[in-house]
């Protein structure tokens, strides 16, 4: 029986947001709350407070997580950044571990984290996002994502999720999710998830969700960045389903 859900993402493509739409229809199909797993396990060190972020996949962290299950049949769901590893890639095959991944344009991906970088700057609130101020110092972060991407979509046991898809029809992910999960929700249920993560009410919550808009790089980027950014990862932007910018240009509509 699987026993926890890892909720994997992209920075700033809105895994806060899909982790908690996950958590919450798991509660709802019966699973444990990871906020409360989190505490009564000693798990506060490893887990993140706000969306229970583990952080890097490595085996001793790993096996930490899944002690509750491991020990007393806990059944939760935890989110990570990182691509998966080894033991991690073990657990999915046997089906012990069910897996998500959602991903975004990596030029949208790019104007959120300079974007979060100014905000916290501002702020001067300490923050992992500070150093990406610029485009140069943003790309490396960028294609170190787009490589966990690949490897997330080399393990056919994943669900891969596009952000602007979860924008676009979110009841209709949120289905999906539940079949991939092998969760029987109520039509219910489902709807009152649904209206609690659309984008207008997620702006003002934890979910690190602000602006929210697919394609917002052609209005925020200069066409000197735009071309720096397709000539570094033109044939990565193509080989994750997006159109370049001249072809989305000229598209009707």
């Amino acid at each position: 029986m699987p026993g926890v859900i890892l909720s994997a993402g992209m920075v700033k493509a809105g895994s806060a947001w899909y982790f908690n739409m996950t958590n919450d229809l798991a509660i709802s199909a019966g699973w444990d709350d990871p906020r409360q797993i989190r505490t009564a396990y000693g798990l506060k060190f490893l887990l993140t407070e706000a969306n229970v972020n583990m952080g890097k996949l490595t085996f001793f962290r790993f096996l930490l997580v899944m002690y509750p299950h491991i020990i007393f049949g806990r059944q939760y769901v935890i989110k990570t950044h990182y691509a998966p590893t080894p033991i991690v890639k073990s657990w999915i095959s046997k089906r012990k571990v069910l897996t998500t991944y959602v991903y975004r344009d990596p030029r949208d991906v790019i104007v959120s984290t300079m974007d979060h970088s100014k905000r916290v700057r501002e702020r001067g609130i300490p923050s992992a996002f500070t150093p990406y101020n610029t485009l140069e110092k943003t790309l490396p972060l960028i294609k170190e994502n787009i490589s966990r991407w690949r490897q997330w979509r080399d393990t056919p046991e994943a669900l891969l999720v596009r952000y602007e898809d979860l924008l676009q029809d979110t009841r209709g992910e949120l289905d999906r999710l539940c079949e991939h999960l092998g969760f029987d929700v109520p039509e219910s249920a489902r709807e009152e998830i649904v209206s609690r993560y659309t984008a207008r009410k997620t702006e003002q919550s934890n979910l690190h969700f602000h602006k929210g808009v697919a394609g917002r790089y052609i209005k925020n980027l200069t066409e000197d960045q735009i071309s720096l950014i397709e000539d570094q990862i033109g044939d990565s932007l193509q080989e994750m389903g997006y159109l370049l910018t001249s072809e989305l240009l000229q598209k009707p509509g």
